[in-house]
């Protein structure tokens, strides 16, 4: 499973103006992110914001203020098999113009997710092993008002070995894991195939018994 991340949004110091296209191109990448966490669940991704987030930009951090879209970024693949539903006021969107491909969910921008909340997103259809990472559409602070798409190495991935996310790796993970392996459940699609097979289960025993993410 590719663990490298991006946040979608041009550069601050260069980007002045809102960013009106969407496509791999369009995200740059930047120094740091904080404060924001992306956790996959089988299709399912969770982007989740911290009280104070942030991004920095030559030296200087912003607070961000909306997140106004979320993509899984390509670099060189097209995402052929990629699709999901709208989702309230979050549109499914997929742009495979140019090199590389982005496919996941936008919104108004004035209707984005804040500090402090937390939004789920589900593809019907999707290979996580073509992802080479997360980008997003931003609003930051003292920027007059302007959106970015940004990417970057910052996204803090989910402890495979602590399956039950409870920030302990023991017995309660295995059987959880096997249950949902068993009943062919996607939470246990950990390779992101899109199958539950015995590859999941070498991806999730390795780890589980070094005890170790």
């Amino acid at each position: 499973m590719k663990m490298s991340y991006s946040f979608g949004v041009g550069l601050l110091c260069v980007c002045c103006g809102s960013v009106v296209a969407q496509s791999r191109s369009s995200f740059s990448e930047v120094e740091n992110v904080s404060g924001i966490t992306v956790v996959r669940s089988g299709h399912t991704y969770t982007v989740e914001m911290g009280s104070n987030p942030t991004v920095r930009i030559n030296g200087v951090d912003y607070v961000i203020e909306t997140i106004f879209g979320f993509w899984c970024l390509s670099d060189d693949t097209n995402f052929s098999m990629a699709s999901g539903a709208d989702s309230g006021d979050w549109s499914f969107h997929r742009n495979s113009a140019g090199t590389g491909d982005i496919a996941g969910w936008k919104t108004n921008p004035n209707r984005g997710l804040v500090a402090d909340e937390s939004r789920a997103f589900t593809f019907t259809s999707f290979k996580e092993s073509d992802r080479d990472g997360y980008g997003f559409h931003v609003r930051v602070e003292g920027r007059g008002g302007n959106t970015f798409y940004i990417t970057g190495p910052f996204f803090e991935p989910r402890c495979i070995a602590d399956y039950n996310q409870d920030g302990g790796i023991d017995g309660s993970d295995y059987s959880d894991f096997f249950n949902d392996w068993e009943s062919g459940d996607l939470k246990a699609d950990l390779n992101g195939d899109g199958g539950v097979d015995g590859a999941d289960v070498v991806v999730f025993t390795d780890p589980w018994k070094s005890g170790a993410c």
